[in-house]
């Protein structure tokens, strides 16, 4: 889809310099009712916290990454950046939205701190369909859904973004990923090509429940 690469732009991580094509952010959201109110990126995941694992596995692919959250403790000693919601009140979405604004390069790549997985093969795949292209979203499909994690977002969804929070007020909050992308120009990238990159779909998974952490522990 493209013909050239583009410059990569400069972002500040960890106070160094690096240059980057995309930032990869993680939503580190709060406390999750179905662990008895512990903070899910708290949560050990074979020996290590579950945030500190998706953190790791961003950083092995030498993008920059920022953390959406307040709690840093899981983070202690990674070269990450750290930002909070700037609009809260719309979930996940505000944490994109927070994500896309501190980000200095143009695509995002948005995981949670509870996906112990990742393939750089994967997002290379992403970067790749992305050059040159018109749409503000990429994505797996998922049934008749598009995967809104392990997904790149563009920059200039932010004012899209924030038209949405002004016509929906947070209390009735009912804006979802799937809309988002639907209504924006998008590129779907089809549930047999993405297995290609994750054959048995772990890539797209979270640790919802104990028993999801139990499973997703267990050798592949």
């Amino acid at each position: 889809m493209a013909d050239e690469p583009r410059k990569p732009e400069t972002l500040m991580s960890g106070g160094f310099e690096v240059m980057a094509e995309v930032t990869i952010a993680i939503l580190a959201g709060g406390k999750s009712s179905r662990f008895q109110g512990i903070d899910k990126q708290e949560i050990l995941f074979n020996g290590q916290k579950l945030g500190r694992v998706a953190a790791k596995n961003a950083l092995a692919s030498a993008f920059p990454v920022i953390i959406v959250g307040r709690n840093h403790s899981p983070y202690e000693g990674l070269p990450v950046v750290f930002t909070e919601d700037i609009l809260p009140g719309f979930g996940p979405l505000s944490g994109l939205h927070a994500a896309l604004s501190r980000s200095a390069t143009k695509w995002v790549y948005l995981m949670a701190c509870d996906m112990p997985f990742f393939s750089q093969e994967w997002l290379r795949h992403l970067l790749a369909l992305s050059r040159g292209t018109e749409a503000l979203a990429m994505a797996a499909q998922s049934g008749p859904y598009a995967e809104p994690f392990h997904a790149l977002y563009s920059r200039d969804l932010i004012p899209r973004l924030e038209t949405i929070f002004a016509e929906s007020p947070a209390s009735q909050g009912r804006f979802s990923f799937s809309r988002l992308i639907a209504e924006a120009p998008h590129f779907i990238v089809s549930e047999a090509k993405a297995r290609e990159y994750s054959a048995d779909g772990r890539l797209f998974r979270s640790v919802n429940t104990p028993s999801d952490l139990e499973a997703l522990q267990k050798p592949q």
